[in-house]
């Protein structure tokens, strides 16, 4: 091969090169685009398929109750899917009633509602809202579970996230710091039914640190956060994780 032939071959190579990565974000624009839609079609078409069964229940009059309601629930899960959170959590709010009314001892699908509505409460950005339904279920949870269930813990996590949240958005200095010290007393109290549990998850204590971490940076205690990012480094090592959570 000659030197003339050579270069017109490098120039071919560096052309194709060139086009490939000049097309390159369009194709995945378009890849984006399809995914979004087929994520879209496929929200409509269990919205319909879930409404047109619940559409049957008034013909079906030995249908139980709490069944309908795992349906709306349902329902109300694909509407929150399907960015239409106000939607979804009207829902909710309508079935956590039933609920209550339908049975008023302590059950998990009442807990559920609540936990789903609390969620919606806070991608809506409804913290006050939210944390007060993690209250709710969090005492619940303590009259009617075993000390070393890990649904306390979850409890903990889930009021320690919202006072970081809260405290995060919160401009006033004072206010800042009372959620942030809030959020490290529902840590330590997760920290503690951690380990009162049996077969206790490593992943859900590594995550506490990295809350703890937060937490103790925006307080300005540098030991502290160091600490606690030291033991989330530790515990994500021992999970193996190759990924591990950023000092943001």
């Amino acid at each position: 091969m000659n030197r003339h032939n050579f270069m017109h071959i490098c120039f071919g190579f560096a052309l194709l090169l060139y086009l490939s990565i000049g097309i390159m974000p369009r194709r995945l624009n378009l890849i984006q685009e399809r995914v979004g839609h087929y994520y879209d079609d496929l929200m409509v078409s269990q919205e319909f398929l879930l409404r047109k069964a619940i559409d049957k229940f008034p013909k079906m009059p030995n249908m139980p109750e709490d069944v309908k309601l795992d349906y709306d629930e349902t329902l109300a899960k694909n509407l929150w899917a399907s960015f239409r959170p106000i939607q979804a959590l009207e829902l909710l709010l309508k079935i956590e009633r039933k609920r209550r009314k339908l049975d008023k001892i302590y059950n998990q699908k009442l807990i559920n509602t609540m936990l789903l509505i609390a969620a919606v409460y806070r991608d809506i950005n409804k913290m006050p809202e939210s944390a007060s339904y993690y209250e709710k279920i969090k005492k619940l949870d303590e009259i009617n579970l075993p000390a070393n269930d890990p649904r306390l813990t979850r409890d903990q996590i889930n009021l320690a996230m919202t006072d970081y949240l809260m405290g995060d958005s919160e401009r006033d200095t004072a206010k800042r710091s009372k959620y942030f010290k809030s959020c490290l007393e529902h840590f330590n109290h997760a920290q503690i039914l951690w380990h009162a549990q049996k077969n206790a998850s490593i992943a859900t204590l590594a995550n506490l640190f990295f809350l703890k971490y937060l937490a103790c940076r925006e307080l300005g205690d540098k030991v502290a956060s160091q600490q606690a990012y030291g033991e989330m480094k530790y515990l994500n090592k021992r999970l193996a994780r190759t990924v591990l959570l950023p000092r943001t």
